[in-house]
């Protein structure tokens, strides 16, 4: 079964896309979409708004082509730990509603595998193209966060294994240089990404109040 064919039993259907918010008065930013019905819709990691915001989605898609986008406009009317809820205006149609809904379902796990495959698509790309669109933070404000993060956690790393070195004297030479990087390793490529992941959400949410 589709997850459109769930939708018409469930009412909503759980995907994770990003999608570009227009609050009224305020610069378009970013967020990932949780949930979508055909009356509304539940934000994960988007900018405070106030109960009661009028806003734009553009959504796209799926498997959209360049430039295909659905525009929909909508009011906040929850805001609290589970996310932020937006009612459309006017409810969708069934054919947008599908258009949309032909997203692969995605649990907790894939979603922050989803935030991490992100993560380093722009950290591998020169100039940090796509921080926007996928993280919700500019290039500049990409490369401060990455660099500081990343200076500050080379001592973290290597500190504790500096630290217990001569406490593991039965451990062969090679062998602790070989924990030394996997160590090492885990820092820079699960709790580094981390940190900057939380860092941007902060960013992304004080920019609204500013």
């Amino acid at each position: 079964m589709s997850p459109f064919d769930d939708s018409r039993t469930c009412g909503r259907i759980p995907i994770a896309q990003p999608v570009q918010l227009v609050p009224r008065g305020r610069s378009a930013t970013y967020a990932l979409v949780l949930n979508i019905s055909l009356g509304g819709l539940l934000l994960s990691a988007a900018p405070s708004l106030p109960v009661g915001s009028p806003c734009k989605l553009v959504i796209p898609p799926a498997g959209d082509t360049i430039g295909a986008k659905i525009l929909v406009e909508g009011t906040v009317i929850r805001n609290d730990s589970h996310g932020m809820a937006i009612r459309f205006a006017n409810q969708l149609e069934g054919s947008t509603f599908e258009a949309i809904a032909r997203q692969p379902a995605m649990s907790l796990m894939s979603s922050i595998a989803a935030a991490y495959l992100n993560y380093f698509k722009v950290s591998q790309n020169k100039n940090f193209q796509g921080s926007q669109e996928l993280l919700g933070v500019s290039p500049s404000v990409f490369r401060r966060v990455f660099l500081t993060s990343f200076t500050l956690c080379i001592p973290l790393a290597i500190l504790p294994v500096w630290v217990l070195k001569d406490s593991m004297y039965m451990i062969p030479d090679w062998l602790k240089i070989m924990m030394s990087f996997g160590y090492a390793a885990v820092w820079f490529a699960v709790i580094q990404p981390l940190v900057d992941l939380s860092v941007f959400r902060v960013i992304s949410k004080r920019a609204f109040h500013a």
